[in-house]
């Protein structure tokens, strides 16, 4: 899944509004897709930062390879269920972004070595 870099959204009511939600649409379709899988995709917006958080449960571990690619800068942290959480920045590092990994499912190793391998 891509996120674009963030563009500012116009004040209601204003013809840049149409062009706005074009842009925007592909993302909707992209988080869809993964919520089709069980992928739980959050956006929080604050007026100075975006988050996305993406929590890959079990049955659709398949897709983190490819949700990882696009990382910027990661960190992992490790909790103490089994899961690996990798925070690290999207669309030009305007984007802060969490993936949640299912518990057991990956080593912090394994994990290490995915993220080395997708730098660019």
């Amino acid at each position: 899944m891509t996120i674009m870099p963030h563009q500012p959204i116009p004040a209601a009511g204003t013809d840049e509004v149409d062009s706005v939600l074009a842009e925007t649409w592909p993302l909707f379709a992209a988080v869809q897709m993964a919520a089709k899988v069980g992928i739980t995709v959050a956006i929080e917006v604050q007026p100075s930062s975006i988050r996305v958080t993406i929590d890959v449960p079990t049955e659709s571990a398949r897709a983190l390879p490819e949700l990882l690619a696009d990382l910027t800068d990661t960190q992992v942290a490790s909790t103490g269920d089994g899961r690996h959480v990798v925070v690290g920045g999207l669309c030009e590092g305007t984007v802060t972004a969490q993936v949640v990994t299912p518990p057991g499912w990956v080593t912090r190793t394994e994990l290490d070595i995915l993220l080395a391998s997708g730098r660019r």
